[in-house]
């Protein structure tokens, strides 16, 4: 690879995971209307990583970005039992969660970068509309 001068050559790598656990209960409005509570726990965990390289000074900055998080969920909604083993459904979803993020810098320029950042965000949200089907055996 012939690099032209100015240019960068920018790397990426990310892992994550996301985690849902609840309990739904489900109660019969008609005899194919069934109505339904979700109550749980939801759990995430990010890293990620970037390097830049520049082809002029040979400089390199690595940048690692780490995020956990964790809350609550809920759902209310209502399926529809178009048969005995299958159901359409529609359901609005609310969450609270807290987040962590950690991102730590090496290299560049020492008064540039600042080497740790960490900040703590609360979020809600409100009024997500989830579509599902169902298969039921």
């Amino acid at each position: 690879m012939s690099w032209q001068s100015g240019e960068a050559l920018l790397t990426e790598s990310q892992t994550f995971g996301r985690l849902r656990l609840g309990t739904r209960w489900y109660r019969p409005v008609t005899r194919q209307i069934l109505q339904s509570l979700t109550l749980g726990v939801l759990m995430s965990r990010d890293q990620r990583t970037q390097e830049q390289r520049y082809s002029v000074s040979g400089d390199s900055v690595k940048t690692r970005s780490k995020i956990a998080g964790g809350g609550l969920f809920a759902e209310l909604g209502a399926n529809w039992m178009v048969t005995s083993h299958l159901s359409l459904g529609a359901a609005w979803h609310a969450d609270v969660t807290y987040t962590r993020i950690t991102q730590r810098t090496a290299g560049g320029e020492p008064m540039r970068l600042p080497p740790n950042v960490r900040s703590t965000q609360w979020s809600a949200s409100l009024g997500q509309l989830v579509l599902r089907a169902g298969v039921y055996f």
